[in-house]
């Protein structure tokens, strides 16, 4: 699989290296929906290589401002804060944004969803109180335009309950969390990606409390159905394991 995965790169790579001499649209949406699909896959470091050759040859060939080039750019810094490159994407992101603002509107998805992946590099960077104020102004949009069960506004509420969490309002947090474990089950199921980070979230809580045999249950849950979706090494996969070692190690159960 891994090998796989390095050939589908490179001929990815190649056929961006041929967007910049001729952009024609439909191989470099093809090329940028490649890019996506890595990410998806888990393959963080090689949708990364992809996007920023991308952003080079979209820049060569259209130009920094063209619509194209914005949102592979807007793509690329999602990807850097999903690999905690969190203060290079947060300054690219504060760039990028009023441009969005100007091309597609204040109130467009794409323009909404970099608002929402600032937010995140914010909380990333440690800074609770900015990223709960702006995720408090963010989700209120969110949920006018977009409706208030849509994806996006439902990820920027998980990432208002991990700010309340990582801010100590436990009590907040464990509503808000409950209530998109709710939603996500009967929109897409308890085995969806979504469902799964939720859960997650869920059983950080229960070991923040102390309750610790709760959280190892939930756990073990999320990781045996990530194991067979996602895969062993899916990056959720394995960040769903670290926290289980670390539930173990606070129950002392060294073995495991």
């Amino acid at each position: 699989m891994k090998q796989f995965f390095a050939l589908a790169t490179l001929l990815l790579l190649a056929t961006i290296s041929c967007v910049a001499e001729d952009p024609a649209p439909d191989i470099s949406q093809k090329a940028h929906d490649a890019a996506l699909a890595l990410r998806k896959a888990g393959k963080y470091p090689e949708a990364e290589q992809a996007l920023q050759a991308l952003v080079a040859a979209r820049t060569q060939a259209l130009g920094a401002e063209h619509r194209d080039t914005v949102l592979a750019r807007r793509d690329l810094v999602m990807m850097e804060i999903k690999r905690h490159k969190d203060a290079t994407a947060a300054s690219e992101m504060r760039v990028l944004l009023p441009i969005l603002q100007r091309i597609l509107g204040s109130e467009d998805r794409k323009t909404l969803e970099c608002q929402k992946w600032l937010v995140y590099a914010t909380w990333n960077q440690g800074k609770l109180d900015e990223a709960e104020q702006a995720c408090r102004s963010l989700i209120p949009i969110m949920t006018r335009v977009l409706g208030p069960e849509d994806d996006e506004t439902l990820s920027t509420r998980q990432t208002l309950g991990s700010v309340l969490l990582d801010q100590g309002k436990q009590a907040e947090a464990e509503k808000e969390f409950s209530q998109l474990l709710r939603i996500h089950e009967r929109l897409h199921g308890a085995e969806a990606e979504d469902t799964l980070s939720i859960r997650y979230n869920l059983a950080m809580l229960l070991m923040n409390q102390g309750k610790h045999a709760e959280a190892e249950a939930m756990l073990r849950g999320v990781v045996a159905v990530q194991v067979r979706v996602l895969g062993p090494e899916h990056p959720d996969t394995l960040d769903s394991r670290n926290l289980l070692a670390a539930v173990f190690d606070e129950e002392e159960k060294y073995a495991e």
